[in-house]
């Protein structure tokens, strides 16, 4: 983005030629950028950027790359009745070298577990941690004993929070697959009726093969079948469908794998624009979510009684995926929990007015809160915990680094940047294209001689 930027100030001023961009990096980008030696650290690419006749001066800085860090963190909770957590830590060797190192879990303060790792160089470990459901939130910390040029990632932190159990609503045609797929949650307590008479002091209304018409504001979940609050519009059916592709990353389908899975029945849908399609087959959005004022909402457009699917291992991992979402807005794993730099919309309640969100040095800062509630608070630049307050709202996150491009800190001595026109004498940047004038030049030159030669062929005949 800066160097775009940088590019269009440079084409304001004389048309942009012979403008120069002084770039001073480590060459560490992210995005569609490309290490093109093997991981060595010599050179790496850039696309994407439209920087028009600019050229770009790329002066390296930083050495050494002796970094081992947390990339990834997060926890899992038990299916079965068995009240557990699964807490998963990836860590990565980014040193030229082999790490040997203690994986420390702490729980408040308190160390409850230790793990000796042995990483080979650009190596990866995935430690898994089983704990206790908790009674009542836990602060958690992973650390690193480890001494290297990156401090920052040797540490993450989450809130372990006592799952919500969830009063859901089944309505409809009987189905033993689906009862049976919505018992396997324990934090869910299941009631049936054959009609839908109202849906109060419900968490979520689950329909399924036949909904009413018109509904009021509330938190469904619609299989075969639609409303005036689903989020999408059907009409029709196509048989013998299969899903094409499937939004992997949403906590909905968090996973959860198709497969070569066909179905025999799907609604022909289209997602409408409160909307968002997490899968799509022939037939159109096969599954699709929704959320608008204060409710939530998901279609699944095939039916269960004709698809294999409920007899996978996949369905009551989607099933409880579906009724934590639309109950809680996540499935837990990321709840309290966000990356440096990014942004986290803090859940204050209607009418709060103003909160103050705590910083892990100490440091307050106010936020607004939204007319529909929630406060969006940008300035999550540390990592550790955060506490928000506000009248009668108190509300904990968790900020970690948890990124393995921030981890990698590998220099890169050269940058190659695939749209740049021929650079300057002396730049580090590399040009891909420096015949291309020479080429065209040529062309031009051929066709002015077939042009001679035709015209003279005229004019002699």
């Amino acid at each position: 983005e800066a160097l775009n930027l940088s590019a269009s100030l440079v084409a304001s001023h004389n048309g942009g030629d012979n403008g120069t961009i002084d770039l001073i990096s480590d060459g560490g980008f992210e995005g569609e950028n490309t290490k093109t030696s093997g991981g060595s650290g010599d050179q790496n690419t850039l696309a994407n950027l439209n920087i028009g006749k600019a050229h770009i001066a790329f002066y390296p800085i930083g050495a050494g790359h002796d970094n081992v860090g947390i990339v990834a963190v997060d926890f899992r909770r038990e299916l079965g009745q068995e009240k557990k957590v699964q807490l998963l830590v990836v860590s990565h060797n980014y040193a030229g070298a082999t790490k040997k190192f203690n994986e420390e879990i702490y729980a408040d303060d308190n160390l409850i577990e230790a793990h000796e790792i042995v990483l080979a160089a650009n190596a990866e470990s995935i430690e898994p941690y089983d704990l206790p459901e908790p009674e009542n939130p836990i602060k958690m910390r992973v650390r690193l004993d480890v001494k290297d040029d990156l401090a920052s990632d040797n540490e993450a932190y989450l809130i372990l929070k006592p799952r919500k159990t969830l009063k859901v609503l089944l309505v409809g045609r009987e189905n033993p697959f689906l009862e049976n797929a919505l018992k396997v949650d324990s934090s869910i307590q299941l009631s049936k009726a054959s009609a839908f008479a109202g849906g109060k002091g419900y968490d979520v209304i689950v329909f399924n093969e036949t909904a009413p018409a018109k509904l009021p504001e509330g938190n469904y979940l619609f299989l075969h079948c639609v409303s005036d609050q689903a989020p999408v519009k059907a009409g029709g059916s196509l048989e013998n469908v299969a899903p094409a592709d499937w939004e992997r990353d949403h906590p909905v389908l968090r996973y959860v794998d198709f497969g070569t899975d066909r179905f025999g029945t799907a609604l022909k849908a289209e997602t409408l624009g409160w909307g968002q399609e997490l899968a799509v087959a022939e037939s159109g959005s096969l599954i699709s979510v929704g959320e608008k004022n204060r409710m939530r909402s998901e279609f699944v457009g095939f039916s269960l009684t004709q698809s294999l699917f409920p007899l996978r291992v996949a369905f009551p991992i989607f099933m409880a995926n579906s009724v934590r979402w639309l109950g809680t807005g996540n499935d837990d794993s990321e709840l309290g929990q966000v990356h440096t730099g990014e942004a986290i919309v803090v859940p204050a309640p209607v009418g709060a007015g103003k909160i103050t969100i705590s910083k892990p040095d100490g440091s307050k800062h106010e936020v607004v809160v939204g007319e529909k509630g929630g406060a969006v608070f940008s300035n999550v630049d540390q990592i550790g915990f955060y506490q928000a307050q506000g009248k009668d709202f108190s509300y904990s996150f968790a900020a970690s680094l948890a990124n393995p491009s921030e981890s990698d800190i590998t220099a890169h001595k050269s940058l190659t940047i695939l749209d740049n026109p021929t650079p300057s004498a002396g730049h580090r940047v590399t040009d891909n294209y420096p015949l291309l004038p020479l080429f065209a030049l040529a062309a031009l030159g051929v066709l002015a001689l077939e042009w001679w030669a035709f015209h003279r062929r005229v004019f002699v005949s």
